[in-house]
């Protein structure tokens, strides 16, 4: 890259980047999407006039140029007539500049990221292809799992072999998993799916021993085909279901929704449609002007404002303010007034993930990674094809790697107990295809031969030690 004279920043894009992503502005959520972008190899440049951030990233090696993402001459230099796709990451009245500025130059796709919702139809007027809110996917994601309990449907479940899926599943209150150990449950007789991970205060624990013990904050990360994925989350539900009917009010079983921003409004939407009984609390009178629904104006961490809301008969309670300190201390008195319901927390910042857990959340959703993640996603999807939801749904740092075995890999002749993945890189066999059969519930036994197409799970840094050492 060329460098200004002053500085050292960089400038201009390298001449042989083309058919790359621009992504112009930087922040938490474009971290996460670097990452998601730099795992299949996707060329990439970031534009952004902190100085800071730019000597961060090229001193990372990430792709990047100085400047302002409006300025036409910044984008000439980031070779935007050569760019397969733009995203346009700053304020609103930024991004419209920058949408067109960029489609002055040429007719790029451009993705906006919306700040406020309302603002939408103005970022498509400036020409935005697609317009994408952050916090209505966010509100998409936590509601999905608010509703997890209430049906059959196995929600956000990721198809990665023929016949096989891998999908969540929270442990409910009363669920008859709740404090036994796995080898007493033989979850595999009697479901046919296969445990291969649990999740406990956001760390997850791949191939568990049959002495683990189901808690309270598991969260099970189990491999199937849809029939024994349904039979395994009938287990993991509770026993009493939440409580549905068309009357206001908010006596039992229902779930209480803290703050009515653009996330809370997606969380709304979904709990309507399921019928479910709800109540939300928001500081603000003035958002609940048009509301049709059930709602109390008041401070969401306070304890009174809690248990006049219903909070120690509550079945879930979702946390979804805009202040991470407000988040956690309404988590400490939610699970103090009610050990048995279920938590689920939005963290704004990335650094209070680890305290909302240690607070007693059951689950806890970052905004900017899993924007970052789902932005990710759509990066790889036609301009004009509809986004589904289903699509979008996926697992915080957890990556599957497809592996066909070579004749000169290290893993033929093998077998999975020579091969110790899991103590010696940390990653699980999710799956096996053998002549196109593919099985999940998979003997340690069985010896690795030439052909064979392999599923591993595991986070980036183990797959890519596993790339090291074994794919050739």
């Amino acid at each position: 890259m060329e460098k200004q004279i002053e500085g050292g920043l960089p400038t201009k894009a390298s001449d042989e980047l083309e058919d790359h992503i621009i992504i112009c502005g930087y922040n938490e959520m474009v971290e996460s999407l670097v990452n998601e972008l730099e795992d299949p190899d996707i060329p990439f440049i970031v534009i952004d006039d902190n100085e800071h951030h730019i000597r961060t990233l090229h001193r990372d090696e990430i792709e990047c140029l100085f400047g302002d993402p409006t300025d036409e001459d910044v984008l000439i230099n980031s070779r935007i007539c050569k760019a397969k796709l733009l995203i346009a990451n700053c304020s609103d009245e930024k991004n419209a500049n920058i949408i067109l500025s960029a489609k002055e130059r040429c007719d790029i796709n451009i993705i906006a990221i919306v700040n406020d919702k309302n603002n939408t139809h103005y970022l498509k007027y400036a020409g935005a292809n697609r317009v994408i809110s952050p916090k209505a996917l966010l509100g998409s994601f936590i509601g999905r799992k608010a509703l997890a309990p209430l049906n059959d449907r196995i929600i956000g479940s990721t198809h990665f072999m023929t016949g096989l899926e891998i999908a969540e599943f929270p442990i409910y209150p009363f669920s008859p998993l709740l404090k036994k150990s796995l080898k007493e449950l033989t979850i595999g007789k009697s479901t046919g799916a296969n445990i291969v991970g649990i999740w406990k205060n956001g760390t997850l624990s791949l191939n568990p021993g049959s002495d683990e013990i189901i808690k309270r904050n598991s969260i099970l990360l189990a491999v199937g085909n849809k029939e024994q994925l349904r039979k395994l989350k009938r287990l993991t539900h509770q026993n009493k279901g939440i409580l549905m009917h068309e009357e206001l009010e908010y006596t039992e079983n229902h779930v209480i929704v803290l703050g009515y921003g653009d996330v809370g409004r997606r969380v709304v939407k979904r709990l309507t449609k399921a019928g479910v009984l709800f109540v939300v609390i928001d500081t603000d009178e003035r958002v609940f002007q048009d509301a049709d629904f059930s709602y109390m104006v008041g401070d969401a961490a306070s304890e009174s404002v809690l248990k006049k809301a219903g909070v120690k008969h509550a079945s879930t309670v979702i946390m979804i303010m805009e202040d991470d300190s407000d988040i956690i201390f309404s988590i400490l008195v939610t699970r103090r007034q009610n050990p048995n319901c279920v938590i689920l927390a939005r963290a704004n910042n990335i650094q209070s993930i680890d305290k909302m857990y240690k607070a007693g959340s059951d689950y806890v959703a970052s905004l900017t990674i899993i924007s970052g993640q789902m932005l990710g996603r759509i990066t790889t999807l036609p301009y004009d094809q509809p986004l589904r939801e289903e699509t979008m749904m996926m697992y915080e740092g957890i990556e599957i790697e497809i592996y066909t075995v070579s004749s000169t890999s290290a893993l033929v002749g093998k077998t999975l107990i020579e091969l110790d993945l899991n103590n010696s890189i940390g990653l699980a066999v999710i799956g096996i295809r053998i002549d196109d059969v593919a099985i999940s519930d998979i003997d340690p036994a069985i010896t690795i031969t030439e052909g064979m197409t392999l599923a591993v799970l595991g986070n980036e840094e183990q797959i890519e030690q596993f790339r090291k050492r074994f794919v050739r």
